[in-house]
């Protein structure tokens, strides 16, 4: 089943994860050992975590939406050179916050070609990783991926090696159902948030040239 299949059923098996593959129990119980790290149960779960992270009322919370499987593993190395395998799929609270304020005002994104981003949006994550029609490297450990959802959206992460983690840091929508507004000004407005976002270090490229294949 594939990771929008599981979401658009996830209302019915509350205890089904929502990436790829599972956590295990042991897994779980060390997890649940953390009072900052929550596990994603089910849909309004993930909708409550969205929500109280725009309001700013669960300030340093993180929520796992389970792991990247072997295959979008491949998928993402075969395009970008990084190796994000059973990497944890994450929303962090802060980042949410942040990405609402810089995006999520219209009167912002109007000029760029783009509209706002909405907690709607950022529930599309997951559909957006598990699903992307391209993904790219950017600075600072960045990896960008893009969906046509009715407009192209994308999704910029920061993957951490160290904790085998692949969180959202930023998101882009546009405005047109046709394409992904002025190109020029998108590329640019892409690299300027990267860097304000992830650092201006190419510790990407950096990282990428030596990383292992997924096996």
């Amino acid at each position: 089943m594939t990771l929008e299949e599981r979401i658009d059923h996830i209302i019915h098996a509350s205890e089904r994860e929502l990436a790829g593959e599972a956590y295990t129990t042991r897994e779980k119980e060390r997890i649940s050992n953390s009072s900052r790290i929550e596990i994603a149960d089910n849909e309004t779960h993930v909708r409550n975590f969205v929500d109280e992270a725009i309001k700013g009322s669960n300030k340093g919370k993180k929520m796992l939406l389970g792991k990247v499987d072997i295959d979008l593993a491949r998928r993402i190395t075969k395009a970008t050179r990084v190796n994000v395998n059973k990497f944890n799929l994450e929303f962090r609270s802060d980042d949410i916050k942040h990405l609402i304020k810089q995006h999520g005002n219209q009167s912002t994104e109007e000029p760029r070609g783009q509209r706002a981003i909405t907690a709607d949006d950022i529930l599309k994550f997951v559909n957006i990783v598990q699903n992307f029609d391209t993904v790219k490297a950017t600075e600072g450990n960045g990896l960008a991926f893009t969906k046509n959802i009715n407009g192209k959206i994308t999704a910029v992460t920061l993957y951490a090696d160290g904790n085998k983690s692949l969180s959202l840091k930023t998101m882009y929508a546009d405005k047109n159902s046709g394409g992904f507004g002025d190109q020029a000004t998108n590329a640019k407005d892409l690299r300027h948030n990267a860097q304000n976002d992830l650092g201006t270090t190419p510790a990407a490229n950096k990282y990428t040239k030596n990383s292992p294949q997924p096996t």
